[in-house]
């Protein structure tokens, strides 16, 4: 995943401790481990699934999060368990 706004990969923030371990931040200037995800498809749902290259962790989005952290996307979840882990993919 790139960003058209900054022009960088989306990555993993492995290194982060606490709130910030794992989130995705659209900082780097070239695709490397931390920058790879596999995307799986549920037919029956019409939904992605975004797993991490990095740790094999799904990407989800924190709802239960308040303050600055709420809805940022995060490689967090060991399985698609609920909507939180699940994404509409869209042609631009």
């Amino acid at each position: 995943m790139k960003s058209q706004t900054n022009g960088r990969y989306v990555a993993v923030e492995k290194n982060h401790t606490g709130a910030s371990q794992n989130l995705l931040r659209a900082r780097s200037t070239s695709a490397g481990g931390w920058e790879r995800f596999a995307l799986y498809y549920n037919e029956t749902l019409d939904r992605f699934a975004i797993q991490s290259e990095l740790n094999g962790l799904f990407v989800a989005m924190e709802n239960s999060y308040t303050g600055t952290l709420q809805y940022t996307l995060r490689a967090l979840s060991t399985d698609v368990s609920g909507s939180w882990e699940e994404f509409n993919l869209y042609t631009i």
